[in-house]
C-alpha cells in the first residue's frame, strides 16, 4: 500500500513559494498477503473498508513518541472513490485536502540534497511531517470513542487530545476458526525499513510516502499425522482394517483477549502490542462446518436413506445390525481418518486462529497447549467377546505443551503438527535346542511305624 505525496505537474523546489502549495494526495498497493476470510488480503478488500492516517507536523524538530500533537491529521478516512474535481477518475480520496508545508524555520541543518547535489539550506531546516497508518478505517470522535460501538476488532482509538504514538483499541472476543470474531488489523511501514515514516520533508514530483500494510495479529493453522513406528513422518503405512478417528482437538493458553496496538513500531516490521488486558481469549473447537471431515470421528453420515445416523458412539455405531448401507459394512463407511501425511483439522485454508500474540501478563506469548483425543479402531474378526464383536477399539488421550524459544508474533503464520506417535505390537521369539538338566532328587514324604 502507498500513500502517495506528489509535488505539482512541474518539477517545483522544495523551498517553493505558498503559492505553490503541493497537495498530498494518496494511492496504495497491497503486498502478498495469505488468502483467508475475513483478511485483508487483496486490494479489493481493502478499499472496501479504507484506512485510517495520522500525521504529526512538528516545525521545530523531530517526532516524539510521548509528546508531539496529532496536529496534521487525526484518523483521516482515506476510501477509494471518484475523486472531486476534473478527470473523475477513480482513486483513493480524503477530506479536506492538506498541502505540504514549505517553510524553514532556523537553528537545524537540512540533511537533503537539492536536485543539483548540493546542500543550499545550511542553518536551516524544512518543517517535517510523519505519518502513521492502520486498516481497516474505523470511524471515532474525537475522544476516541467509536461512532458505532463494537466489541470485536478495533473498539477504540487513542483521543486527539492525547500526544504521542497513535494507539488502536482491539478486542478478540474469542479465536473462533472461521474468523467471525477475530476481524483482520494491519499497520502501514515503510517497504525499505519496515518502520513508520518519520520526520519526512516536502516531497518532489518523483517522490511518493509509500505504506506497506502489516498484518499485526498472529495466524494458527493445526495439523494432525500418524506417525507409524517413526519418529517423524516418513513412510510408515497404516493397513486398511485401521482407521484412526479425531474426538476432539483443543488449543489453549494465556494469549490475552485485549490489547491496544501502536502505530509507531520500533522493531522492522514488527507491531507493538501493548497494555494487555487480564482475560485469556478461549480458542474455540472446530465445528461441524470448519472441521476436516476426513479426520473427525463425528463426522455426520447419512443411512441409505439420506436419515442422519448418530455418530456420538462409534461402538454402537460399529456394532449396529442390520446395516446402515445398500453395500459394504459400517466400518467401510468410517471416514478415513488420519494418514501419515499431514492433514489440516479445518476443512479448508480459509480457517485458521487469529490471535494476539501478547499474554495476559503483557509478556510476549511463548505456550500453547493442546489437547487431543482420538480413537484408533482395528477390525478384527477374531475378537468375537468385544462389544462390538469383531473390533479393537481404543481412545488416547494426550496434552502437550508448545513453548516456543522465540515468542509468537504479528504477522507471521505458525503450522503445527501434531504428530499421534503409532507403534504397531511386534512379536520376536526363538527357539533353543532340547538339552540337559541338572539331575535333582525331590524327596516325598517317607512312610513311617506306628510308634508304639
Amino acid at each position: 500500500m502507498t500513500l502517495v505525496a506528489c509535488t505539482a505537474d512541474d518539477d517545483a523546489a522544495r523551498d517553493s513559494t505558498p503559492a505553490d502549495a503541493t497537495p498530498l494526495t494518496f494511492d496504495t498497493y497491497l503486498a502478498q498477503t495469505p488468502e483467508s476470510r475475513a483478511i485483508i488480503d487483496d486490494i479489493d478488500a481493502l478499499r472496501a473498508v479504507g484506512f485510517g492516517v495520522y500525521a504529526y507536523y512538528t516545525p521545530n524538530g523531530d517526532y516524539a513518541h510521548n509528546t508531539t500533537e496529532p496536529n496534521f491529521m487525526y484518523n483521516q478516512h482515506v476510501e477509494y472513490k471518484a475523486s472531486f474535481g476534473a478527470p473523475y477518475v477513480t482513486s483513493w480520496t480524503y477530506f479536506p485536502i492538506k498541502f505540504w508545508p514549505n517553510d524553514y524555520s532556523t537553528g537545524a541543518v537540512d540533511d537533503q540534497d537539492d536536485d543539483t547535489g548540493n546542500n543550499p539550506a545550511t542553518g536551516s531546516r524544512p518543517d517535517r511531517l510523519s505519518f502513521f497508518a492502520y486498516a481497516p478505517y474505523a470511524e471515532a470522535n474525537a475522544d476516541g470513542t467509536l461512532t458505532a460501538s463494537s466489541s470485536t476488532g478495533i473498539t477504540a482509538l487513542s483521543a486527539n487530545s492525547v500526544n504521542g504514538d497513535p494507539l488502536v483499541s482491539y478486542t478478540i472476543t474469542s479465536c473462533r476458526p472461521d474468523l467471525a470474531d477475530a476481524p483482520d488489523i494491519l499497520w502501514g511501514v515503510d517497504a525499505a525499513t519496515g518502520l513508520p515514516h518519520r520526520n519526512l520533508t516536502k516531497q518532489r514530483t518523483d517522490e511518493t510516502v509509500a505504506f506497506a500494510f502489516r498484518h499485526a495479529l498472529a495466524k494458527l493453522r493445526v495439523y494432525v499425522c500418524a506417525v507409524a513406528d517413526e519418529v517423524a513422518p516418513g513412510t510408515g503405512t497404516i493397513d486398511g482394517e485401521t482407521r484412526i478417528l479425531i474426538n476432539s482437538i483443543s488449543v489453549s493458553g494465556n494469549a490475552t483477549s485485549s490489547a491496544k496496538l501502536n502505530l509507531n513500531n520500533t522493531v522492522a516490521n514488527t507491531p507493538i502490542w501493548q497494555e494487555a488486558g487480564s482475560s485469556a481469549v478461549e480458542f474455540k473447537a472446530p465445528t461441524d462446518a470448519t472441521i476436516n471431515p476426513v479426520i473427525y470421528a463425528h463426522t455426520p453420515l447419512y443411512d441409505r436413506n439420506g436419515a442422519a445416523i448418530d455418530m456420538s458412539d462409534i461402538s454402537s455405531f460399529l456394532g449396529h445390525t442390520p446395516s446402515y448401507w445398500d453395500t459394504g459394512d459400517n466400518f467401510s463407511h468410517l471416514p478415513a481418518g488420519v494418514s501419515t501425511t499431514p492433514q489440516s483439522i479445518f476443512a479448508t485454508d480459509d480457517y485458521a486462529y487469529l490471535f494476539i500474540p501478547l499474554s495476559t501478563v503483557s509478556a510476549p506469548l511463548t505456550d500453547l497447549t493442546f489437547n487431543v483425543s482420538y480413537t484408533v479402531i482395528t477390525r478384527d474378526p477374531a475378537l468375537v467377546r468385544n462389544d462390538p464383536a469383531g473390533f479393537s477399539i481404543v481412545t488416547n488421550d494426550i496434552n502437550r505443551t508448545l513453548s516456543l524459544a522465540t515468542p509468537f508474533q504479528g504477522g507471521k503464520e505458525y503450522a503445527v503438527r501434531l504428530l499421534l506417535g503409532m507403534t504397531s505390537v511386534k512379536f520376536e521369539a526363538t527357539v533353543n535346542d532340547w538339552g540337559s538338566g541338572d539331575n535333582t532328587e525331590v524327596y516325598m514324604p517317607q512312610n513311617q511305624e506306628k510308634t508304639p
